[in-house]
């Protein structure tokens, strides 16, 4: 990555973390409260653009499958305790199975595609609220996260409210996971941004070396061809 690239990516980050909505995090991997401040700047970063999950049809279980409503992706939500996912208009909700309330879950594709953004609603229970906040922490896998980026600590003020995830520069999230600090009733408005579908195999680059002994090889071959015509 270029020095001017670092530098934009860099600048970006300190603009993002001083945005409303947008909380404490590193300089890479930016969490927010508000999805006007995520869109903003996924949107200065070329990030985007951002799917909503949908349902295939009603589905309980300790892992419920969603779909992306343009690149035809599965998504998984898995938790410790029974959901259900169901269709509420054009989105997901993952909700409790039967009215059952739940306090941690994963999000990840089933393939081995990343992301750069991630959004959802979290519709609580608690008594989250401004004078006495829930800490939520959030575990994130990935590529290229830097030490100490894959734990992200929220301070959540309450009712249905938004949380988001922002990978900047070469960083990629695979799985996010809460790890509790709540108690849920669901999650809705699952988004997501920026998705990279694992690549193939890439065919090897020759070293330096190898092509010049290649060569030679090549240039003896022609040679000893040359000398059986003049013979």
């Amino acid at each position: 990555m270029s020095l001017a690239r670092k530098a934009g990516l860099m600048a970006l980050a300190f603009v993002a973390l001083t945005c409303v909505g947008s909380s404490t995090a590193r300089a890479d991997v930016i969490t927010f409260t508000s999805f006007g401040g995520l869109r903003s700047a996924a949107n200065a970063a070329g990030i985007g653009p951002f799917e909503h999950i949908l349902a295939q049809g009603t589905a309980t279980g300790t892992t419920v499958t969603g779909i992306t409503n343009q690149s035809n992706l599965l998504m998984n939500v898995s938790s410790s305790q029974p959901l259900t996912i169901s269709d509420i208009g054009t989105q997901a909700r993952i909700a409790g199975a039967g009215g059952a309330t739940f306090d941690e879950f994963t999000i990840r594709f089933q393939s081995d595609a990343a992301f750069q953004a991630l959004a959802f609603n979290l519709n609580e229970t608690s008594t989250c609220t401004e004078l006495n906040p829930c800490t939520l922490q959030f575990n994130l896998t990935g590529s290229s996260l830097l030490a100490g980026e894959e734990t992200q600590t929220i301070a959540y003020t309450g009712g249905s409210g938004f949380i988001g995830f922002l990978a900047l520069g070469d960083q990629r999230i695979t799985s996010v996971t809460l790890a509790g600090g709540i108690t849920l009733e669901s999650i809705s408005q699952v988004r997501v941004g920026g998705i990279n579908v694992a690549p193939g195999p890439v065919a090897a680059v020759p070293e330096p070396m190898t092509m010049l002994l290649f060569g030679t090889g090549l240039a003896g071959i022609a040679a000893g061809l040359r000398r059986r015509r003049k013979a």
